[in-house]
């Protein structure tokens, strides 16, 4: 559950962000491997498939990147070649109707490629909304905040900036935090979910 929220100044159990397919899976439980659930237009198929479609036919379906271009830095290499020509033609454009045009057709494909991407997540982000809150949510969140305030305040009033490495007695004690807040996450995670035990 570690690697399923990031953790801003080291500290497991901060909301400020998640990984969204992971957070998924951890809430839904699908036919399909680990590496198979990463891709979130699989994964969603999986969780909330298409009227009439079973989970299995809709991440069937899923996998075809031309509806559902992969997301991230590694792009379609055709996608990548065409954003390339538009570019160039756009960078040579003689006269500002030619620009124009060529901007155009550039947001096009650029939205073309994101757009699959950017509904999934909000799908995504509809479907966690729907499940019941957990009981310790709002401690956990008056926590997250009480921490970022006071962090925020200490970089006011004095701000130092935090070494490159704990020194051997720091280091010790940043880890024992954040391995106790790990353990009371785990904790009020498996008091929350009955599921979890």
């Amino acid at each position: 559950m570690a690697d399923l929220v990031r953790r801003p100044g080291g500290v497991p159990g901060l909301r400020s962000a998640a990984g969204h397919d992971r957070l998924l899976a951890a809430h839904w439980a699908t036919g399909q491997s680990a590496a198979e659930d990463s891709p979130l237009a699989s994964l969603l198929a999986w969780i909330d498939p298409p009227d009439g479609r079973t989970g299995a036919q809709a991440a069937r379906e899923a996998e075809d990147p031309l509806p559902f271009p992969p997301p991230g830095t590694a792009t379609d290499v055709v996608f990548d070649q065409t954003l390339h020509d538009l570019m160039f033609r756009y960078d040579e454009a003689g006269d500002d109707r030619g620009r124009e045009a060529l901007g155009r057709q550039i947001d096009r494909e650029l939205r073309g490629q994101m757009l699959p991407t950017w509904e999934l997540v909000w799908r995504g982000v509809d479907l966690l909304r729907s499940l019941p809150e957990g009981g310790h949510v709002p401690e956990r969140w008056a926590y997250d905040r009480r921490l970022f305030a006071e962090y925020a305040a200490y970089l006011e009033e004095d701000g130092r900036p935090q070494a490159r490495r704990d020194h051997a007695v720091g280091a010790a004690r940043r880890l024992a935090r954040m391995e106790e807040a790990m353990a009371r996450y785990d904790t009020e995670r498996a008091f929350d979910d009955h599921r979890v035990l």
